[in-house]
Formats: structure tokens, sequence, C-alpha cells
């Protein structure tokens, strides 16, 4: 058994190698016996043929099409002596936080084709969103299920712009890779909620066949990545009221901010000057997706879905069965660490022009007695990791004692 470390060649600007598709059209003489209705037939082949050739050709550039969904041309069972693995530089890491570097090596083994060659060799880190959206046709609701790449990231192309190919006769082949884990990236979200929308990420390895007849290959590996919320955040105090019929009631919020892992403070002021039957005050923070893309790329088109999550949600204590005319109460809400923090992505990798925005509200509702009496209040909210948390009071703690030092 052979162990060759493959050699590394400079990427390309696109990925994708320049292909030329040249034929030499045959001319049919009127000696030839063949009749006028078989000669439009044989152009009409030939031209097929080559038309055939020019998708092939097109559609196997990559794994992506250009809706950013998965092309066909690639299959993830490898075929039999084939095996490919990932091992990560760190063994030990669970996730990446946005500004580190993921790196590790990719390893491939052929023990069944001493003649394997290979067009194009990748290796990407891909960010992938897969979201439900109800349907209904008459009276029949369908879920459909949408999956949308919406960021891509090089870490090694090899590629041969020739016939020649890149040989991996049977044996051990090994690629290093490393890369950023942009600062801009959504945090991976594996909730089972089929209201909520997952985010995937993982190094992916594509293989592209030197025989356009070949299956190309890819093998994903996951990992986990976290946002690292912005340092600074305009944190303001907010209040917000409205009021419906004699129903009156005034929200504070002492911060606009609030950090995982802590709990959400809000002020309640409700008026009933005329003491009608209120069922009760609920609290809710609900997670907003807004999802955008062109189908086409170019295209001024967006195409926006929007979903809404409710994440958590409380009944106020005391507001049940209310007819007093005056309620004034603080409340709070716990965030867990699980709930990702407030973010967008907008990056130029995506082929589609993938736009993908997460926020939240505080959604206080108000159920009173009578027609149309009720009152529905959203308040935006930013949620925030405690990543820079942590960071911020050590640079404060730092600073303090640099003070105390000169003075």
């Amino acid at each position: 058994m052979n162990t060759v470390q493959s050699p590394m060649l400079s990427a390309n600007c696109d990925g994708h190698p320049t292909t030329l598709v040249t034929y030499q059209p045959t001319y049919i003489t009127g000696e030839s016996g063949m009749s006028r209705r078989a000669k439009i037939m044989l152009i009409v082949i030939i031209l097929l043929a080559i038309l055939g050739c020019v998708l092939v050709t097109v559609g196997r550039s990559g794994l992506f099409n250009l809706s950013g969904e998965e092309s066909k041309d690639f299959v993830s069972i490898l075929p039999p002596g084939w095996s490919i693995e990932c091992q990560f530089t760190d063994k030990d890491k669970t996730e990446y936080v946005t500004g580190e570097i993921v790196s590790g090596t990719i390893e491939f083994f052929n023990s069944d084709d001493s003649e394997l060659k290979f067009k194009k060799i990748n290796i990407i880190l891909v960010g992938e969103v897969v979201y439900n959206i109800s349907e209904k046709i008459g009276k029949t609701t369908s879920t459909k299920t949408y999956r949308m790449v919406f960021f891509q990231q090089d870490f090694l192309s090899h590629t041969i712009g020739n016939d020649s190919g890149i040989s991996l006769p049977i044996g051990r082949y090994t690629w290093s890779f490393s890369g950023l884990v942009d600062h801009l990236l959504l945090p991976s979200i594996n909730i089972t909620d089929p209201k909520s929308p997952l985010v995937h990420y993982f190094i992916r390895i594509e293989m592209t066949q030197i025989k356009w007849y070949k299956k190309n290959v890819y093998k994903n590996f996951f990992l986990n990545v976290r946002h690292n919320s912005p340092l600074f955040v305009n944190v303001t105090r907010v209040e917000s009221q409205e009021k419906n019929r004699n129903v009156h009631i005034h929200v504070t919020l002492p911060k606009n901010r609030v950090v995982t892992e802590s709990k959400f403070l809000f002020d309640i002021d409700l008026h009933n000057s005329n003491e009608v039957l209120i069922y009760g005050v609920s609290a809710s923070l609900v997670q907003i997706w807004d999802i955008s893309s062109r189908r086409i790329p170019g295209d001024q088109l967006f195409y926006v879905n929007r979903q809404q999550v409710q994440i958590l949600y409380r009944d106020l204590e005391g507001t049940q069965s209310f007819r007093g005319e005056h309620f004034h109460r603080s409340f709070e809400l716990f965030v867990p660490r699980t709930i990702p923090p407030t973010c967008s992505i907008e990056h130029p990798s995506s082929l589609t022009g993938a736009r993908i925005v997460l926020s939240y509200e505080l959604l206080i509702k108000v159920q009173v007695s009578g027609l149309f009496s009720d009152i529905d209040m959203k308040i935006p909210v930013i949620v925030s990791n405690i990543i820079h948390l942590k960071t911020a009071e050590k640079i404060l703690s730092t600073s303090k004692n640099e003070s105390s030092f000169f003075n």
C-alpha cells in the first residue's frame, strides 16, 4: 500500500476549469443516396448530441446548481473500494465560534481502481438552511421542505485543466484544509420543532470524475458553529403603549437587549377604567425568520418567506379574569443558552444572493371580553450570547486595574 501526499495546485478564480467544445460537421452530398428526410434526421441527431455534451459540461461544473440546490450529478454513496474520512485538528472541539479557524485533514483511500483519475477535487465549508412551508391547495394542506445553500467558502481547489486528470491509483491520499469561520455566519440550529428552520454547517469534499459518464461523489462532515454577538450593542430603555376601547396597557423594558442564560425583565401597567372582564394577559418571545433569495442569479426579484416561532411563553399571574381598574407588576422571562442570538447574513458566496435575518419580538397579548377588543403589542428586542459579554467584563476589569496602577 502506498501513502502519497497529493501535490497542491493553485485554486482557480472561479473554481471551474474552462471547457472547450468543438465539432466538425459532416457534409452529405446528393450522391449519397440518402433521402431528404434521412438527411434532416441525421442533422437533428448531431445537433442534439452537441447540445447534450454542452449541458453535461455545464451541469457537472459543481455540486450546487444556480438555485443553490444540489446537482443530481453528485452522489453521496461511494463506490466499492473507496473510503473518505475527515480528522479535525482539534479532536475534542465540539463547536467553532465565528472568527475562529477550523482546520483538519481529508483522507481518501482507494483499494480497488488502479487507474482512478479525477478532474477536480474541492474541499469547501457549506452553510445550509432547511425550512418547511405549508401550502394549501383547495381543502388540502401539505407541508413542503426547502433546502437552501446560503454560504460556500473554498478551503481547497485542486484542478487539472487538461485531459491527464488527477491520478489516484491504489493507495492512501491526504489533503489538509484550513479556513476562517466567517464572523457573519448564523449559529448552527438543530431544534426538532418542525416550525423552526434548521441551520447546518459541514466540511464537504467534492470529487469530480474525469470520465463524463461516471457519477461525481461527495461526502459531508458536520460541525457546529456558534455565532459571536457584537461586543457593543445600542442598549436602550423602551416604552410602548396601546389602547383599545377603555383598556390601556403600558409596557416598559429597562433594556431592549437580553443576554442568553439570564432573565429578561419587563413592566406591565394596565388601566381598565370601565372594569370590563379581562380574560388574561400573556407574554411571548417570538423568533422571526426572514429568508429571501433570487430564483435566478442576477434577477432583481426576491422571493421572501417569513416564519415566526414562539420560543417562550408565560401567562402573567394576577391577570386572569381581571375586573379591576388598575394592575401594575413587573415580570421576567428566563432566556436559555440554546436560543440563537439576533443576527443576519447576506454573503457574496451565495449563488442566489440569499439573505437570512433572525430577529425577535416580545409579544404582549391582552384578551378582553367583547368583539375586537383584544390588544396585541409587539416590541422588538435583541438577543445576545455571553461570549463577548465575558470578554467585555474582562476588558473593563483590566482597564480599571491599569487606571489604578498609573494613578
